[in-house]
């Protein structure tokens, strides 16, 4: 049986196990007092920002009230506390929220000098600025499909690096989730190292807008969909016989949630409205829709994909109809250093990445070629 038919099955069967499961979005409060250290009093006007572990962008904020005490309504999770208040030595804990339970911290801030949360607090602006996606850089090792190795220089052997960022430019009605309309941009990149010079083999630029609108923002359940629509134009900056370049418009529905699923992914389609001559056919290599599943098997412990996690990507609705697979083993520092010997990759702020692609339409220069690629490097997945 061949071995993207067998991808695509086991995609098809984690996805609809994910759509046939049913947990419960939990939502847990924390409330509690900020108080001076010196004389217990209770201290108003301090600022108390609350920011999910799994992911930092994600980011509430109260301000004491006369009485010192504050609140927040957040999902169950794990979560960073901080205090801070001019004048004094800021405070920090580490929450975990739990279902039927409301949590009640009571954070003292001592005299001092030191303000470090008041600074930070123009960076709550931030939790518009994120990934898309893991950002990576990985090395390609030697790829012997059909029984023999790849030539020196060809793309299978390259470092690839990817680029993807994100910004909501308008918050959704009083969002508190991720809906919004935001403006993207990805670029995936084919460096070959031993070359002296025009070392890229290819650059794949993709600027995004799209519209999302977040479960969250409606429901309790996690895995009530989430809506996304977008337009999007990809080329790779080349001209003549090598220039690529397609527009498409599409939509897709998200299903589970990152800080608390075993599970969680995406299925979206889409149709090219404008496509240059130099590649009139890439819809049949590319694909025109994808299947995107993400499994993180410690989620319970506080442990998310970047930290333990496998990612899979099917690219469907080409000539053959399954374009094109992608793997991806993530294992980050919180786990490397449970390892013997170790310890030290705790300091380490990236996820050690293993992808396995085998597919067309990898890259737009030669997207007609089937490829079949082991790569391991480093990722940024939040």
């Amino acid at each position: 049986m061949p071995r993207t038919f067998t991808h695509a099955r086991w995609a098809f069967a984690i996805a609809l196990a994910l759509a046939s499961s049913n947990i419960a979005r939990a939502q847990a409060r924390l409330s509690g007092r900020v108080i001076a250290g010196e004389s217990g009093r209770p201290l108003a006007n301090a600022i108390v920002v609350l920011r999910a572990t799994a992911d930092t962008s994600r980011v509430l904020a109260d301000t004491t009230s006369s009485t010192g005490t504050y609140r927040f309504d957040a999902p169950v999770g794990y979560y960073t506390l901080d205090a801070s208040l001019t004048g004094r030595a800021p405070a920090h804990a580490e929450v975990a929220m739990t279902e039927g339970q409301e949590t009640v911290i009571e954070l003292t801030l001592t005299p001092g000098s030191r303000s470090q949360l008041g600074a930070r607090v123009p960076l709550l602006s931030s939790r518009n600025f994120n990934l898309t996606e893991p950002n990576f850089f990985l090395f390609g090792f030697q790829d012997f499909t059909g029984g023999a190795p790849v030539p020196p220089g060809v793309y299978v052997n390259q470092i690839k690096f990817r680029i993807a960022i994100r910004y909501r430019v308008i918050t959704m009605l009083d969002s508190l989730y991720d809906s919004g309309v935001y403006v993207a941009y990805r670029q995936n990149s084919f460096w070959n190292l031993w070359e002296e010079s025009a070392p890229f083999f290819d650059n794949n630029y993709n600027p995004q807008a799209f519209v999302y609108y977040d479960s969250r923002d409606y429901s309790h359940s996690a895995f009530a969909p989430s809506f996304r629509a977008f337009v999007e134009h990809e080329s790779n900056g080349q001209d003549g016989v090598n220039s690529r370049s397609f527009n498409r418009y599409g939509a897709g529905l998200d299903f589970g949630d990152y800080n608390q699923t075993l599970l969680y992914g995406e299925v979206r389609g889409w149709q090219a409205f404008s496509v240059a001559p130099e590649n009139p056919d890439i819809l049949d290599f590319v694909g025109r829709g994808e299947i995107d599943i993400s499994f993180q098997p410690l989620v319970w412990r506080g442990l998310y994909l970047g930290d333990l996690g496998i990612a899979t990507r099917t690219r469907v609705g080409g000539k053959p109809f399954w374009t094109n697979n992608e793997l991806d083993v993530y294992i980050g520092a919180r786990v490397l250093c449970w390892i013997p010997g170790l310890a030290a990759l705790n300091r380490l702020n990236a996820s050690l990445m293993f992808q396995r692609y085998s597919g067309t339409g990898e890259t737009l220069l030669a997207y007609k070629d089937k490829r079949t690629v082991t790569r391991i490097g480093l990722a940024t997945v939040r």
